[in-house]
C-alpha cells in the first residue's frame, strides 16, 4: 500500500492524520534527531522568551541539562 519499507504520513488516509499534521506548530525538516531537538529547544526558548527555566520545565529536563544542550548545539540566546 505504500512505496519503500518505511511508512509516511503521506501514505496514511487524511482523517488518521489531520490531528497529528495540525499538531504541530513547525514543521521538521529531514535531518538527524540532533537537528530536530535543537530546533525544537530553539523554538520553545523562543516561545518563553528565553526563559530556560520555563524552558527546561516545559521540556521536561532540568536547567543544567538545558544549559548543556544549549551549549552542545551553539544556539545564540535572541534578546
Amino acid at each position: 500500500m505504500c512505496e519503500g519499507t518505511n511508512i509516511t504520513l503521506e501514505d496514511l488516509p487524511e482523517n488518521l492524520t489531520k490531528n497529528i499534521r495540525s499538531s504541530f506548530a513547525y514543521k521538521a525538516k529531514e535531518g538527524s534527531l540532533d537537528e530536530l531537538e535543537e530546533q525544537y529547544i530553539v523554538r520553545i526558548l523562543r516561545e518563553n522568551n528565553w526563559k530556560k527555566s520555563k524552558t527546561a520545565e516545559i521540556l521536561k529536563i532540568s536547567r543544567p541539562t538545558l544549559d548543556a544542550k544549549i551549549k552542545h548545539y551553539g544556539i545564540q540566546i535572541e534578546k
